[in-house]
Order: C-alpha cells, then sequence, then structure tokens
C-alpha cells in the first residue's frame, strides 16, 4: 500500500463544530472544562463528546470564553506522516484507541483535481483529470445548482482527495461493463480503468451521482474479539495493515449517494455488503441497535437534524466515520455502542 503513497496531502481531518450558531464555530476546550468537553466560542454553551469524537450540546454555558489557540504547523518529510486525526483524548471511556492516521496520496494539481493510482509496467503512476461538472450536473437534482456541486467536489477535493466523484444505483456502485472499473467524470462518464464510455443505454434511469473511497485508517489492536480474523481474513474491498505509529488498522470503503432531493435532503452513506461478513456484525438489515436502514445504509440523522448547508465531506467526517468505529465496536461485544453517552 505505501509504495502508492506520495507526501503532502492529508485526508479525513476531524474538527468539532458548534450546532448552535447560523454560522458554525470551531468548538475549542476551555482550561475549565475537562478533555471530554469543548466549548462554542461565540455563544459560549458546552459541548460534550459522546464517546466517538461527535459532541453534542450539554445544557451548559461557560462564564467565561475559552483561549483558542491556532494549530501548531506540521512538518513535512520525505515519506508519508502518520498524523492523529482527532485528539486522543479517550480517557477512561470504552472505545477503540484511534491512535491512528490520516493516509497521503498524490498531490492534486488544482483544488478540483480527482487522481486514481494504476500500475503500469510495475510501477505506480498517478492519473488526474478535472471533473466534468456539466456531465455530472446531468445527474443532480433540480435544487442541486452548479455551484453546489462545485463546492462539494472542492471540499473533497481538499479533505478526501483520494474520493472519486462515481455514480451508484440504489446505493451501490455502477461500474464499467467491460473491466468493471469505477465510472468517473473524466470528458464525460468513462471508466477510470479502460477509460470506455458506457453507453447511454446501458446506465439505468435512477443512476445518482456519488463519492467512493477509504475512510481514513481506524486502529484494531483494540477489538481483541474479532482482531485476528479481521487480519487472517479482511472483507473484500477492505484494507488491513500496519504501521509503527498506530499498529494494526483498517480501511473501510464507503458509497456515499447524493439523494434526488439534496440539499432539501440528505444523501445516503452506505457501507459495501462485503463489510457485514466481519465477525460479531449484525445483519445487514434495518436496526434500531445498530442503527442501520437495511442495504448497509447508515441511519445517521435523528429528524430535523439534516441542515441544507451540510455537505458529504461534513458528513464522511463527523457522522460517517463514527458509525463505523461503533459498529466495529458493536462487532467486538459492545452492544451499547450506539447509546449517546451522556
Amino acid at each position: 500500500m505505501t509504495s502508492a503513497m506520495l507526501p503532502h496531502t492529508v485526508a479525513g481531518l476531524v474538527r468539532a463544530f458548534c450546532s448552535c450558531c447560523a454560522e458554525r464555530q470551531a468548538l475549542a476546550p476551555h482550561a475549565d472544562l475537562d478533555d471530554a468537553h469543548l466549548v462554542c466560542p461565540q455563544s459560549l454553551r458546552t459541548y460534550l463528546d459522546r464517546g466517538d469524537g461527535v459532541y453534542e450540546q450539554d445544557g451548559n454555558t461557560s462564564s467565561t470564553a475559552p483561549v483558542v489557540r491556532e494549530p501548531e504547523p506540521v512538518s513535512v518529510t520525505a515519506e508519508p506522516d502518520m498524523l492523529s486525526d482527532r485528539p486522543t483524548r479517550t480517557g477512561p471511556k470504552t472505545r477503540i484507541m484511534l491512535e491512528k492516521a490520516t493516509f497521503a496520496g498524490a498531490q492534486c494539481s488544482t483544488e478540483l483535481s480527482q487522481v486514481f493510482p494504476q500500475q503500469v509496467d510495475g510501477r505506480i503512476v498517478h492519473r488526474q483529470w478535472v471533473p466534468d461538472l456539466a456531465r455530472a450536473q446531468d445527474l443532480a437534482g433540480a435544487a442541486f445548482t452548479r455551484d453546489r456541486l462545485r463546492q462539494e467536489v472542492r471540499d473533497m477535493s481538499v479533505h478526501f482527495p483520494r474520493w472519486l466523484l462515481t455514480v451508484s444505483a440504489a446505493n451501490r456502485l455502477w461500474k464499467c461493463d467491460q473491466c468493471q472499473g469505477l465510472l468517473v467524470f473524466a470528458d464525460g462518464l468513462r471508466c477510470v480503468a479502460c477509460n470506455a464510455a458506457p453507453s447511454r443505454r446501458s446506465l439505468p434511469t435512477a443512476l445518482m451521482l456519488s463519492w467512493f473511497g477509504l475512510l481514513p485508517p481506524i486502529g484494531i489492536d483494540g477489538l481483541a474479539k474479532i482482531k485476528a480474523k479481521l487480519i487472517a481474513k479482511p472483507p473484500k474491498q477492505h484494507v488491513v495493515g500496519h504501521a509503527p505509529a498506530i499498529g494494526h488498522f483498517l480501511l473501510v470503503p464507503l458509497v456515499v449517494s447524493y439523494s434526488a432531493g439534496f440539499p432539501g435532503t440528505a444523501p445516503a452513506a452506505c457501507y459495501l455488503n462485503e463489510f457485514f461478513e466481519v465477525p460479531g456484525m449484525p445483519k445487514n438489515t434495518a436496526s434500531h441497535e445498530a442503527h442501520l436502514f437495511g442495504a448497509g445504509q447508515m441511519c445517521l440523522f435523528a429528524s430535523g437534524q439534516w441542515r441544507a448547508e451540510m455537505t458529504v465531506r461534513e458528513i464522511v467526517q463527523q457522522r460517517a466515520y463514527a458509525h463505523v468505529i461503533k459498529l466495529l465496536n458493536y462487532a467486538n461485544g459492545k452492544r451499547d455502542a450506539f447509546r449517546i453517552v451522556s
């Protein structure tokens, strides 16, 4: 895996934002509060870490403002840096130790570029293109404007540069009928592997604009019940690896599809079917206990929680990523993994 990595790109940086201000503020630590709490610097409302990196209001307000510090600069080395993508303040809570890293990728030449590694003559080369937004717009709903699409692509290119804008049907990837490669928006809709363009007649009418990619690494050394089986037999299209800084880790692929009513309605974030082959996983059906709609789709929002200004990048970082961690905890025997910590 590391042979395909290049420095200078960090994917999946997770930051916590408030839900109390019209313009959402980055939450900050406060000297008077413990490590499980953050404060909105504008409203001074306090937020509690539920135990998975998602912060919710706890009903209290601080009497003083937090001290907001600028993040320390990160040095760039010749090798991909393994950087923590959330604070390592786990305290006494039961959770996977997230001393893990974001993963590196080829640096894109523009903020809208996408990149895909391919093996050519025994070496890794990176195919790069700017997504064909005009063709992608054909699959967008009436309220999904070109400006919003550009914002979504720019946001993902910066934070998740290895993720690809693609297509799906019924929340499952729709692939090239010649080589089963992903279809991407490179001078129209084309296969990323063989560059073949599918005929319009071969595409389903309910084709959905989607994103596909791997989440940042999730440490699995704390999953005593399922670690050995994960290492011995990772699910298809999932990756188990090891790095000195983080130990054994799992890379989980997701498909996130825009709904026909986006941005008025939320996109659907889905696991691949193979993820449910992990020992201890619930059945791939609707489950209140595991926050699943069925067919691999995550239940990420309570009624009224979705807001039209939310982006796919925010969903992946702040909700889908936490869902994966909880579901792995569930498979490891923590049946109350989805219960809100109070």
